[in-house]
This record gives C-alpha cells, structure tokens and sequence, in this order.
C-alpha cells in the first residue's frame, strides 16, 4: 500500500461523542519480562493522549497490569527482577489472575477508540516506542491495527540533538521517572516539550537560552561547592570543640 493510500485510508467523520482532537498521539509504554519478543511478555500497560500539541486529552489515561505466571517471572533477567520487584509490580502482576491479556487489549482499544473512533488516524508515540510496538504486535494486535502505521519516537529527536547540537543536547535534564508504565509516558512527553521548544530550533537562535543555562549551572554549582564546604568546616568545628570539651573534662578529672 502507498503513503498516500495510508494516509487517506479513513476519511469516515468520528462517531464518537467525544471532539475530534487534532492530529492525535497515542502515548503507550508497556513493561516486558524482558526485550526478547518471541519469549517475553507485556505485564503492564499505559496510554495517555495528547494532540499535536502535546496537551495531555486525559490526565488519568489507561494503566493496567497483566496477569502473569512465576515461571515467567522466574526467567527474567536481573535488571528486570530487580526493577519489577522493587516496584512491586511482581506481585502485582501475580495477584491478577483476572487481568489476561485479552481483557487490557480490549479494554485499551475501547479506551483509545473513546477519543480516536477512526482508524489510521492516531500515530503511536513514545520513546524507543518500536519496542513496544514489536510486544504490541506480537499480544495486542489490535491496538496496533487501529493506529497509524507512523511513529513519534522521541528517543529519536534525542539522538539527532546529541548530534546536530550537542551543547544544546548537554542542557536537556531528563525528567525523573520509577520505570513504572504511566511515568515514562509522562516522561516522554516531557522530554518532547522539552526538544520542541529548544531542539526545533537553530543552534544560533539556542545560544542565549545555552549561555544562559550554563550561568546558571555553574552558579548552583559553585553555591553546592560552597554549601559541602560549609558543611564540612561545622563538622569540623563541631568535632574540634568535642575534642576541647573532651580535654577539659579529663583535665579536671585529674
């Protein structure tokens, strides 16, 4: 099929209640028991929409997770043992022997279909989201069957800054996230805003918002110095004055 046959394959008005949202981004991101498609599996799963503006639709969004069994689990690796036992989702995904994968497929399609009723319309975004399209592919075909077959993948617009401006690329703080589904979403879109309103840009129009950025680092830099220095000379005079005092007590001991 052509670009252009994909592109204008759905032209049907929306038949949902909902307003039509201008050129919809489905944001999923899903945790695996590991990357390998062909073994691994999804066991948790979330979706937030935005428009083309990155303006979150649905704050809450789609989360679930996805029962799974311990011989699964007893096959991850140690990143993902550890990572999804601290997160407690391990057990999560133990208790829910409610939650197949069918149930979330069909609960996340009729979530996404709420606000996006036609097909090939919505792109699938995220980061390093060709990852999570291949497990989508793989356990929720029908997610992906509803979706545009074009990505948004900020992973992406990271690689190109660290190479066409690196200095730029230096100044991008990466948001805090747990490495729990719905905060990497969150994460991502962030990170999004984050290239749109710096990255899409030339690097002379960035300098001043560089020079700046940088002032500032090395003034909360120098005031942390600054502040371990402090720091350090109270405990020192706090361990010198335990000496006297200690000094003190033995001489009138004596």
């Amino acid at each position: 099929m052509s670009t252009e046959e994909k592109d204008t394959k759905s032209t049907a008005e929306p038949t949902s209640t909902q307003p039509k949202i201008f050129m919809p981004l489905v944001w999923i991101d899903c945790e695996m028991t590991g990357l390998d498609h062909k073994n691994d599996v999804i066991i948790e799963v979330c979706a937030i929409i935005t428009d083309g503006h990155l303006n979150i639709i649905d704050e809450v969004g789609y989360e679930s997770v996805i029962h799974c069994t311990k011989e699964k689990f007893d096959q991850m690796g140690e990143w993902c043992t550890n990572q999804h036992t601290q997160s407690g989702l391990v057990d999560k995904c133990l208790n829910a022997t409610d939650r197949t994968m069918s149930l979330v497929e069909d609960e996340l399609l009729a979530y996404i279909q709420k606000y996006i009723p036609n097909p090939n319309r919505a792109l699938l975004a995220g980061s390093s989201v060709h990852m999570d399209k291949i497990f989508l592919m793989k356990d929720m075909p029908k997610i992906i069957e509803h979706l545009h077959y074009r990505l948004l993948d900020v992973s992406a617009f990271m690689e190109i800054c660290r190479r066409v401006n690196y200095p730029l690329f230096k100044c991008m703080e990466s948001p805090v996230s747990d490495h729990t589904a719905k905060s990497d979403i969150l994460k991502s879109i962030n990170l999004m805003k984050w290239y749109r309103d710096h990255f899409l840009k030339l690097p002379a129009e960035t300098k001043d918002f560089v020079d700046a950025y940088n002032i500032e680092k090395k003034e909360r830099e120098e005031k942390e110095k600054a502040e371990e220095k402090q720091e350090v000379e109270v405990e020192k005079r706090k361990l010198e004055d335990d000496d006297d005092e200690s000094i003190a007590k033995k001489q009138k001991t004596e």
